[in-house]
């Protein structure tokens, strides 16, 4: 199997499923800011079980952006190193997507994912999980019956999500039903301030 390069933008997400990323054909850099001090547990034991193929990247600077650029820097060294291999970037940071389109364009194979399961090889391996329709309806319930309470900020709203479930959903099912909800009108997100459709 073709080698997988997955980079962690741990500014922008926190993974605790990096044990998924064992198998050999998976390295792994984990980008971490300059001002970042603490490293979750469950992300340092599976570091610890991919061994010599995980790899920690901690910033120089804390300009703005310094942490994106670095993780472009290393991506555009291994693209060109291994153009046939495979490049995830683990980010909820849309800033990426231009870069990774002209990648693309140059034949290389670069996705980003809010979370690790949506690398596709991953998915494959997985176990088939139940529609996550009712999550949905769940979630819309909720933010219903809340009226003048809902979250008026995007964390917030995710934060009010998670607790909506349990055992809690992985990021990116969380980021599915956030996307789900702007789909259908539910609530606009601009300027880091969540609006809903509802009527109160």
């Amino acid at each position: 199997m073709k080698r997988n390069y997955v980079l962690v933008d741990l500014e922008n997400v926190s993974p605790d499923n990096l044990h998924l990323l064992e198998d050999e054909h998976f390295h792994v850099k984990v980008f971490v800011g300059s001002s970042q001090s603490k490293i979750p547990m469950e992300m340092v034991l599976a570091m610890q079980a991919i061994g010599s193929r995980g790899e920690y990247i901690q910033i120089s600077g804390s300009g703005k952006n310094a942490l994106d650029f670095h993780l472009a820097y290393y991506l555009g060294i291994l693209a060109e190193r291994e153009p046939g291999s495979y490049f995830h970037i683990i980010s909820k940071d849309k800033g990426f997507d231009p870069l990774i389109s002209h990648m693309r364009s140059c034949k290389r194979f670069v996705h980003r994912h809010v979370d690790v399961s949506e690398i596709s090889v991953l998915k494959a391996k997985l176990p088939e999980k139940p529609s996550s329709e009712s999550g949905y309806e769940k979630v819309l319930k909720s933010l219903k019956i809340r009226g003048r309470s809902r979250p008026r900020k995007p964390e917030t709203l995710r934060s009010t999500i998670r607790a909506l479930f349990n055992p809690p959903l992985l990021e990116g099912e969380v980021e599915k039903i956030v996307q789900q909800l702007e789909k259908d009108g539910i609530v606009t997100i601009a300027a880091k301030t969540v609006g809903y459709s509802f009527a109160t």
